[in-house]
C-alpha cells in the first residue's frame, strides 16, 4: 500500500502542508503553465499519492483559489493608514501587475464572470478601502472598483497576448500595403511606437486612472493631471 508521507528528494520540500503544496504548485505553473497543473502532476512533484493532496486542499477549485490568494497576498494585506488613498490605488495597480508578470498563469484562475476566486476578492478589498477613504459613495465605490480592476486586468491579459511596442508590426504592414505618402506620414509615428512599450503604457494607465478618480473625488472633470511615479 502506497504511503501518504512525502518522499525526500533533492530540491523537494521535506514537509507536507497547505503552504508547501502551494509553493510546489506555483513552481510547476511557473515552469510549464496552467495546462500542466493536475493533482497527479502536483502529487508526483511532492512525492505523495494524489489522494494525499485532499488532506490539505478540498478539490481543484480550492487549489486554484488558494493559488490566486498566494500570488496576490501583497494586494490583500492591510493598507498603511498614513498613506494617501490615491497613492494606495497606484501601488495596488503596480503590485497587481508585478504579481501578474511573475506568474502570468494566474489570470486563468481568477474565476468566471459570475464567481470570482475568493483569493482575488480579498485583493479587491484593499482597493475598496482606498476608494472608501477617498470619500466615494457606495455606488461610486462599486463603479470605480469595476473600472480599475477590470481595466487593469484587461490590459495585463492583452499585453500577455500581444506585448507592446507595435512598431515592427506597423512597419511590416506599411511596407506591404501602404502608399509612399502613407509611409512618410506614418514614419514618425512608428518611430515613437518603437519606444512606447508595456512599461510606459502602464505608467500612463495609472496616471490616467489617478487623474480621473482624483477629479471625481474633488467633484470636478478630469483634465490630464500629473503622473504619479511608480510606488
Amino acid at each position: 500500500m502506497a504511503s501518504d508521507q512525502p518522499i525526500r528528494r533533492p530540491g523537494r520540500p521535506t514537509r507536507f502542508d497547505r503552504e508547501s503544496v502551494l509553493a510546489v504548485a506555483v513552481e510547476l505553473l511557473d515552469e510549464q503553465g496552467p495546462r500542466a497543473l493536475s493533482m497527479a502532476a502536483l502529487a508526483a512533484r511532492l512525492g505523495v499519492t494524489p489522494m494525499a493532496l485532499y488532506r490539505v486542499v478540498s478539490d481543484r477549485r480550492d487549489l486554484e483559489s488558494a493559488l490566486v490568494a498566494h500570488v496576490f497576498a501583497e494586494l490583500a494585506i492591510a493598507r498603511d493608514p498614513d498613506r494617501p488613498w490615491d497613492e494606495a490605488i497606484a501601488a495596488w495597480m503596480h503590485r497587481l501587475r508585478e504579481a501578474w508578470l511573475r506568474h502570468p498563469w494566474v489570470g486563468s484562475f481568477l474565476g468566471s464572470s459570475d464567481q470570482l476566486a475568493p483569493g482575488f476578492l480579498a485583493a479587491l478589498e484593499a482597493l475598496v478601502r482606498s476608494l472608501e477613504q477617498a470619500g466615494f459613495r457606495t455606488d461610486e465605490v462599486a463603479r470605480e472598483l469595476v473600472l480599475i480592476a477590470d481595466v487593469t486586468t484587461g490590459v495585463l491579459i492583452g499585453h500577455a497576448l500581444a506585448p507592446l511596442p507595435h512598431g515592427a508590426a506597423l512597419t511590416k504592414a506599411l511596407l506591404e500595403s501602404a502608399s509612399e505618402v502613407d509611409r512618410a506620414r506614418w514614419k514618425p509615428i512608428e518611430s515613437a511606437l518603437v519606444s512606447y512599450g508595456d512599461d510606459e503604457f502602464f505608467a500612463d494607465l495609472v496616471a490616467w486612472t489617478l487623474d480621473r478618480v482624483r477629479a471625481k473625488a474633488a467633484g470636478r472633470a478630469p483634465t490630464g493631471g500629473d503622473r504619479l511615479e511608480r510606488t
